[in-house]
């Protein structure tokens, strides 16, 4: 899937997947249209929170996939991922929602 925010242009593609040694964990991964630093991900599940603070000098580099967060036996179906990092063509800052459904 793939989420479009309109007003910094950027692009979040994702996908989940199984995780290759320990099946009950599903792994989430993404993508980025532009090369991105200073990036933090908060992730929600119904209740549930969890912040991704990566390493504020890392460079993601654009239409490369990058392993976000593995969780085990998950029960929710509806997530909601909020990026919030830097865009180094534009230099602005940027927050992405995203909204993913498990079916």
């Amino acid at each position: 899937m793939s989420f479009f925010n309109k007003q910094s242009n950027i692009k979040i593609s994702m996908l989940h997947t199984e995780n290759n040694l320990k099946k009950s964990i599903t792994e989430f991964w993404f993508r980025l249209n532009k090369n991105v630093t200073k990036l933090n991900v908060i992730i929600l599940a119904n209740n549930d929170e969890d912040k991704i603070y990566t390493d504020q000098n890392e460079i993601y580099l654009k239409h490369q996939w990058y392993l976000l967060a593995g969780y085990e036996d998950i029960k929710y179906k509806k997530w909601k991922f909020v990026f919030n990092g830097f865009d180094m063509e534009t230099e602005t800052h940027f927050n992405c929602k995203v909204k993913y459904l498990i079916k």
